[in-house]
């Protein structure tokens, strides 16, 4: 099933699983040229005890693309893409994990949203040096 919302003024293309409710909210954010679909297993095993929301980045996957990667201002495009995202669900305390540039999308949010997890990625110095995996209690 594909499910869209206009995430800031972009069409996005999102799946939304698991126990809905007062379960806490998780994002997982694939990188550049991938999709959602790199977090099935990962999203079937989270969505037992949280909610997750699982979207392609702009350009990627079913997700709006308009030739943003090649103008130089893709990465604050998909922050705001995220930020949207976030306040469309009312998910500001939720967890990111991302992969690749998934990771560094959550230093450019603002820092009301609380929650941040980063799996194998890359920073802008000097936030982080090295990588790290985030265990989710549940």
């Amino acid at each position: 099933m594909f499910t869209f919302l206009d995430a800031a003024r972009y069409h996005t293309h999102y799946q939304k699983t698991g126990k809905a409710g007062k379960s806490p909210p998780v994002v997982v954010i694939h990188g550049l040229m991938s999709t959602l679909n790199l977090w099935n297993y990962v999203r079937a095993s989270l969505s037992k005890h949280y909610q997750v929301l699982a979207y392609d980045l702009l350009e990627c996957g079913l997700s709006e693309k308009k030739g943003y990667i090649t103008d130089g201002e893709v990465l604050p495009k998909m922050v705001e893409q995220l930020k949207d995202l976030l306040d469309s669900f009312e998910w500001q305390d939720a967890t990111l994990i991302g992969a690749s540039l998934g990771g560094p999308l959550r230093s450019l949010l603002p820092p009301n949203i609380q929650g941040a997890s980063i799996v194998w990625s890359w920073q802008p110095q000097p936030v982080f040096r090295c990588p790290f995996l985030v265990v989710l209690n549940g």
